[in-house]
């Protein structure tokens, strides 16, 4: 409960300053309650990828890690444009990352050393420096995907 109602939105507003950081060096830090302007909708996108992703992974494990993959800009589209439908959302992240999911992994799979780094700090070396740069790095794929496709 407390994801979908308190994480969620700070989930947004974490990468809504993440995205305008990469754009505008520096950016208010005050931009992380930003995904609480709009909670109804942020929350009905949110849940329905939520429950998606839940769903994908009952199926099996590599399924719902591939459409893990396949809805993880939903976050970026939704700050950007709140007018969508929750639906018209996820879609767009579907097609944003067809062809870009193995890139998006090997980009995670990059992190291997600082997140062992925050387990050898007990978890203080994530939460200083490993999800930061991660979430920098995931906003500037965002912006890059974005200007591939046109949408910039």
């Amino acid at each position: 409960l407390v994801k979908i109602f308190l994480a969620n939105p700070l989930e947004l507003g974490g990468y809504t300053f993440f995205k305008r950081n990469v754009e505008e060096t520096p950016a208010p830090f005050s931009t992380i309650r930003s995904g609480f302007q709009n909670y109804g909708h942020t929350f009905v996108t949110l849940l329905l990828r939520d429950l998606f992703l839940v769903l994908w992974f009952l199926l099996f494990l590599i399924p719902g890690c591939i459409k893990m993959y396949s809805y993880s800009m939903v976050p970026f589209i939704l700050a950007e444009h709140p007018e969508l439908s929750a639906t018209e959302i996820i879609t767009r992240s579907r097609e944003m990352m067809n062809g870009h999911k193995w890139r998006a992994f090997l980009l995670d799979l990059s992190f291997i050393g600082w997140i062992l780094l925050g387990v050898v700090t007990l978890g203080l070396g994530f939460v200083f420096w490993t999800s930061p740069y991660m979430n920098s790095t995931h906003a500037a794929l965002y912006l890059e995907l974005k200007k591939e496709q046109g949408l910039a």
